[in-house]
């Protein structure tokens, strides 16, 4: 049974540009005009004036991993399903409407992958992604040994909220949100979820292609924690069956309050914080 939220849909994002979160409302607004929803941001830096009287917009300030600010903001979602964008996606019209009009003709554990489109230049992500994207056969990094190959990757994806916090929702090990959102659907798939795709695309997102290891601590984190973290929780079918599929929804209090990765570094306890990074 689906408890009913305040909200239809929660949707978290967490950011670091707040100069693109006016047009990230304005867009979703056009994407969910059939249900209720409301907006959690989180992030490092402040929710911007525009969104002082709007009730549906709330903020968590944090310091922490992109995952740790998912999993504060997944407390105090209100929504009977949740799911997420980002801040700097192009989000299409009528788009959320329709993926929400379809989980609820699916059963309570169900989940909906969130089809999106990304690539390094505005041609490129007008293109849809073949369905086969969402399989992990597609992927070298989620075809390891302890991945069943039928399984489906929603890399974004909607589903009940309850059902999320049962699961335990991100496994914040994993500092950015990408394995362990894999990680999260493949627990969800041996639960006995079904993953159906979204009728429409949801979101189109460029990405910088000079972005690397040096200059970006999400793809810092990738390289150097989460792939690898990722590879040793899968690189024996035994091992991975033996993964709990339900994980303590507080462990993201493991992680530091603030991420060095991004912010800085630890000096005798306290984090001494790279303002300069705090803008990127």
């Amino acid at each position: 049974m689906i408890n009913q939220g305040t909200y239809d849909l929660s949707i978290i994002v967490p950011g670091i540009q707040p100069e693109n979160w006016e047009s990230l409302y304005e867009r979703t607004k056009l994407a969910v005009k059939n249900h209720t929803f409301e907006i959690i941001f989180c992030g490092p830096r402040g929710l911007p004036s525009y969104f002082d009287d709007i009730i549906n917009v709330k903020f968590i300030r944090d310091y922490g991993t992109p995952s740790r600010c998912f999993q504060l903001a997944g407390y105090i979602a209100e929504g009977t399903y949740l799911t997420w964008l980002t801040d700097d996606g192009e989000i299409e019209e009528d788009s959320i409407d329709l993926a929400l009009d379809l989980i609820k003709e699916k059963e309570s554990i169900d989940i909906v992958t969130m089809r999106y489109t990304e690539s390094d230049t505005e041609e490129g992500r007008q293109k849809e992604f073949p369905l086969e994207y969402y399989n992990v056969t597609f992927h070298p990094d989620t075809n390891q040994p302890g991945v069943e190959s039928h399984w489906k990757i929603p890399c974004v994806m909607l589903l009940n909220t309850n059902y999320y916090r049962q699961l335990g929702g991100l496994d914040c090990r994993y500092e950015h949100m990408n394995m362990n959102v894999h990680d999260l659907g493949f627990r969800a798939q041996r639960n006995g979820s079904v993953v159906y795709y979204s009728p429409t695309i949801i979101m189109r997102c460029v990405w910088d292609p000079h972005r690397n290891a040096q200059n970006s601590p999400i793809i810092a984190a990738f390289i150097y924690n989460d792939k690898p973290l990722f590879q040793y929780d899968y690189h024996n079918p035994y091992v991975a069956t033996k993964k709990p599929i339900c994980i303590d929804y507080d462990n993201w209090r493991n992680n530091h309050s603030v991420w060095p990765r991004r912010f800085g570094t630890i000096d005798k306890g306290q984090y001494l914080l790279n303002k300069d990074k705090v803008e990127k």
